[in-house]
């Protein structure tokens, strides 16, 4: 992030973002900035529509995000690939993703919960969030199946 910032040095990218309807994009003078779960959100769908219109630099570029050092977003299903990028200060801890389902998905969590069982709470949330999208596709499915075969 940092090496990010000292190369584009900030060039173009509070409006960038801005025009993308992100609001907490580096306040003041603070190279680390704030991002709320909105936020969190915006950005990992512009990677995965930037790495969809730029499949020559995906392999690379995910790699690092499937490498990432802090997974805090996590599911019960191995196979289900998750591409991280995490944050945290002394009491707010986030973790950013693109969930490769079988229908791709973006995740943000956000916690104000300092270092206090948050693993826990990411693990729960990470997954009654994957089941709710999983609940919705099959739901979407069958509904429009049934709309042009019966």
């Amino acid at each position: 992030y940092a090496m990010m910032c000292a190369r584009i040095k900030n060039s173009g990218s509070r409006e960038f973002w801005s025009e993308k309807g992100v609001s907490t994009f580096w306040y003041g003078n603070n190279i680390w900035g704030q991002v709320n779960s909105k936020d969190g959100a915006t950005y990992m769908r512009e990677l995965y529509m930037f790495l969809d219109e730029h499949p020559e630099l995906q392999d690379e570029i995910l790699d690092y995000y499937f490498r990432s050092a802090t997974r805090l977003i996590k599911l019960n299903d191995p196979n289900i690939g998750i591409a991280h990028k995490s944050g945290w200060t002394s009491a707010a801890i986030h973790d950013m993703a693109i969930v490769y389902s079988k229908q791709p998905y973006v995740l943000s969590i956000n916690s104000l919960m300092g270092y206090d069982n948050f693993t826990t709470f990411f693990s729960k949330a990470s997954n009654l969030i994957n089941d709710f999208h999983e609940l919705y596709w099959d739901k979407k499915s069958d509904y429009c199946y049934k709309k042009v075969f019966e």
